[in-house]
């Protein structure tokens, strides 16, 4: 069987979103509690406390903000994505992530196909076409570029060579 798109996981309903006021407070918390309390225990609060929430998109940057450190930074993605509403704008929470090793552990966690947006497609891509996920990834892409032009792809590299669009 062949799926064009699964959505293994049903997201909160907005209405029972977090509102702005209470995660100014929730933030002014964790913002104070980051001076006296260790890392692995705020993840853990924040993974209770988010059990019973769901967050905007927006929100869970500006969660992601507020941790100093790279890596607690994706333990709170990795926790607080499942917990969004808004879930066609995923993809710029995961830009947040700028690292190339956080992005790797995040697409071998979650998969690159079910993070990747056609729709907002920009950016570089480094596929392995020996992964069935990454060579849809290159299919769709390909696809862009015959529909919108070659001018949509500016550098295409094979092997750290570069290849004529």
């Amino acid at each position: 069987i062949e799926f064009d798109f699964v959505r293994l996981h049903t997201p909160p309903l907005k209405m029972n979103s977090l509102k702005d006021d209470d995660f100014k407070v929730l933030c002014d918390f964790f913002s104070e509690a980051i001076l006296e309390t260790s890392f692995p225990t705020l993840i853990r609060v924040f993974r209770a406390v988010s059990e019973q929430l769901c967050f905007s998109t927006g929100q869970l940057s500006t969660f992601m903000d507020l941790l100093p450190d790279d890596e607690w930074q994706l333990e709170v993605y990795f926790i607080g994505i499942g917990r969004v509403y808004d879930v066609d704008n995923v993809d710029f929470v995961k830009r947040k992530l700028t690292s190339p090793s956080l992005l790797k552990q995040v697409y071998l966690r979650l998969g690159i196909l079910h993070l990747f947006n056609p729709m907002r497609a920009d950016g570089s891509y480094r596929l392995n076409l020996e992964s069935y996920e990454e060579r849809v990834i290159s299919k769709i892409l390909a696809e862009i570029m015959e529909r919108e032009g070659e001018e949509t792809i500016t550098e295409l590299f094979h092997e750290k060579k570069e290849t004529e669009v």
